[in-house]
């Protein structure tokens, strides 16, 4: 068996049968999917079963509710290909992806892990996009670039909505993983991909990545990405304890200056889903007296003290840093609405 594909899947009712349908369809037959029900009470779980009656290459394993590091890490237990591929429940393939990402392999046998394109799929409307410009080969010496894009920060001006640090539009060789002993965190309620993505970075040989959107993101507003929280101060406390426990020991000043630079976007994305959320029901005085306090609390104090002098700002990041700099929170909190004005 040459590629294990992993699918967690959590109350994804409405889009599992296009994933799996699919993966199952792919060009490179000899796969085995490894789909994970992690406690789904919408019906998914059934689906699921129907697709492992139809298919004696899918086997389903079901259990209680334990979040999507637990689903993965479970996949990756249970896998016996060379290559692991990871397929959110709610996202869906081309048909050539297996089989791009599994000849990039070839053609670069010291590789550890393959990446491609993406397309973003909001509500059917498709729109295609790179993690870099161009095909490229990166090895040892680019380990700093890629946990810096991994974690957010750019040395090119690219067009974008997620970062490099996602678990999908990846292939990963297995003995890699095991060598190092690389796992999902059970413990982060969120980014966990980043911190598992970081692990594999500081390590790698070989990356090669493929300029193919072969991947289709598909972008839901009530997601666990992209859902309100009104615990995210805390969750983005325990993402940059992790991102510094991963990085302290980093050589990098560029590295660091990233990791540290983290608290600025998640800044910016407390104030998208606790504030300037259409489920928050707050005043608009009360948001911006929020925002004020926010930006009181460590670790986005420590943060916004800082200067960032290698990081290649965009402008509306320049202004809002301006912004909470100054102390002008109404304009910090206007720019982020404009910025995701819909949501």
């Amino acid at each position: 068996m040459k590629i294990s594909v992993i699918v967690p899947v959590y109350n994804v009712v409405d889009y599992i049968d296009k994933c799996i349908s699919s993966i199952v369809r792919q060009s490179v037959h000899e796969c085995e999917i490894i789909i994970v029900d992690d406690g789904s009470k919408d019906g998914s779980r059934e689906k699921c079963r129907e697709w492992a009656d139809k298919d004696d290459r899918i086997k389903l394993i079901e259990q209680s509710n334990q979040g999507v590091s637990s689903a993965r890490n479970k996949g990756i237990a249970e896998s016996h290909g060379e290559y692991i591929v990871f397929v959110d429940g709610d996202d869906y393939l081309e048909n050539n992806y297996l089989y791009e990402m599994e000849k990039c392999f070839k053609e670069y046998p010291m590789a550890d892990i393959v990446l491609c394109g993406y397309k973003y799929d909001d509500c059917g409307k498709l729109a295609d996009y790179s993690f870099f410009k161009g095909d490229r080969v990166l090895c040892e010496n680019d380990r700093d670039e890629l946990i810096c894009r991994a974690i957010g920060v750019y040395n090119e001006n690219i067009e974008r909505k997620t970062h490099v640090g996602v678990p999908w539009a990846k292939m990963y060789r297995k003995s890699f993983i095991e060598a190092h002993s690389i796992k999902f965190d059970i413990d982060m309620p969120r980014m966990q991909d980043l911190i598992f993505n970081i692990k594999c970075f500081k390590r790698i040989m070989q990356v090669i990545y493929i300029d193919k959107h072969l991947y289709n993101y598909v972008y839901r507003a009530q997601s666990t990405v992209n859902g309100y929280t009104s615990r995210y101060v805390e969750q983005a406390r325990l993402i940059i304890r992790k991102l510094n426990d991963e990085l302290f020991s980093s050589e990098s000043a560029k590295v660091r200056e990233a990791a540290e630079y983290k608290a600025i976007l998640l800044l910016i994305e407390a104030i998208r889903l606790m504030y300037a959320n259409k489920q928050c029901t707050y005043s608009l005085i009360k948001r911006i007296h929020n925002i004020r306090e926010l930006c009181l609390e460590e670790p986005f104090r420590s943060a916004l003290g800082a200067s960032y002098k290698n990081i290649n700002n965009s402008f509306s990041r320049t202004l809002f840093l301006y912004a909470l700099k100054l102390k002008l929170f109404p304009i910090a909190y206007l720019l982020v609405r404009i910025k995701y004005k819909g949501e």
